[in-house]
């Protein structure tokens, strides 16, 4: 199973935010598990139920709690994250993260 936290990681990574070169810091690490739960209960109201452990606490999140996502979910909650996160560092979303973003959220749809 994937974690609250490694999820966060992964979309900072698509956003060049974190890597060989720069980390995110425990206060955008906090930030973005926010925004990961505030995503996916945002499409809950769109009625696409896909498997999210909801945090027990908010807006206090445990990073370290199981995502409950499927592996083959991953992928497209990474790049929607990483394309909802662009606006809190005035970055402009790569093409290829949109394009990851977009078919990954169609295909939740169709599952």
């Amino acid at each position: 199973m994937t974690t609250k936290v490694e999820i966060v990681l992964a979309a900072y990574e698509e956003l060049r935010i974190s890597g060989l070169t720069s980390q995110a810091t425990p206060k955008e690490v906090e930030s973005g598990l926010r925004r990961l739960d505030n995503m996916m209960l945002g499409w809950r109201n769109k009625n696409l139920c896909v498997e999210y452990a909801k945090s027990i606490d908010y807006p206090a999140v445990d990073p370290n709690q199981e995502s409950g996502l499927r592996d083959e979910d991953i992928f497209a909650v990474v790049a929607n994250l990483a394309k909802n996160m662009c606006a809190m560092f005035g970055k402009a979303c790569h093409p290829q993260t949109m394009a990851d973003a977009r078919e990954g959220y169609s295909n939740l749809f169709s599952v």
